[in-house]
């Protein structure tokens, strides 16, 4: 059954951000897993601004493995700088 990490997330630093981004999708590689979007909303239709990503893991128990992974954990500090995240996951049924 897939899963999905879905991250909100406030951008302070363009620049940090885009190469989060990039480390991301290298850490993805070795698992069945997708970046279905990375942006801005289309439209706000109420509340704050803020950008999404998610990512559809094909396997549900990957998303754990990878978020735990060394190559993952080793770009936290870069996320942090680059911006203020929550991540939420979700099981498709």
């Amino acid at each position: 059954m897939p899963s999905y990490m879905v991250g909100q997330i406030n951008i302070k630093d363009d620049e940090l951000w885009n190469k989060y981004i990039d480390d991301i999708e290298t850490s993805l590689e070795s698992y069945d897993a997708k970046m279905i979007f990375n942006g801005d909303k289309e439209q706000l239709i109420a509340g704050t601004k803020k950008s999404s990503l998610v990512v559809k893991f094909f396997k549900c128990d990957e998303l754990n493995t990878w978020f735990n992974s060394e190559k993952y954990q080793s770009t936290l500090v870069l996320r942090d700088e680059a911006a203020n995240v929550s991540i939420t996951t979700y099981k498709e049924y």
